[in-house]
């Protein structure tokens, strides 16, 4: 296996980068002409509530892959807007749990529904075998690199 490295614009890692940056400017400028004030972070936060409410602050970043500063603004900026809300942790006073509320649900729909006609348009042409693919390769990667920081701990 040949791995192109250089020129840059032909390098994997570019390419996939580029593409990744590319998915999030579109939500974005989907989401703003669809008249919504929220961001593709915006609606990871929510995607990942409405899959499991009240999880802890800590416990969203890792699913939404933000660090801790980020993943503070983010929620921070949803609590503002009343799409969430922190309630402290019942056995942990270190930890708040963040859950969606009504308004949060809402906005998750609406988003959603911006988000799934972007992603049609940004995968035109792809058949449902090579965006299997897609993903069954993003995750080999993403495995491969989660056991190089493995061997570091």
């Amino acid at each position: 296996m040949k791995l192109q490295l250089f020129p840059i614009e032909q390098s994997h890692g570019f390419i996939m980068r580029l593409a990744a940056n590319r998915m999030k400017s579109g939500l974005n400028r989907a989401f703003a002409a669809a008249g919504l004030e929220h961001t593709a972070e915006h609606w990871s936060v929510l995607s990942a509530l409405m899959g499991r409410d009240g999880q802890s602050q800590t416990e969203v970043s890792q699913n939404v892959t933000k660090d801790r500063q980020n993943i503070t603004r983010i929620i921070d900026a949803l609590e503002a807007a009343g799409l969430v809300q922190r309630r402290a942790h019942p056995s942990d006073r270190r930890c708040n749990q963040v859950f969606i509320t009504a308004a949060g649900r809402q906005a998750h729909q609406r988003l959603t529904a911006v988000a799934e006609g972007f992603t049609r348009a940004a995968f035109a042409g792809l058949g449902q075998g090579e965006l299997d693919e897609l993903t069954r390769i993003n995750k080999i990667i993403a495995n491969n690199i989660n056991k190089i920081y493995e061997k570091e701990d």
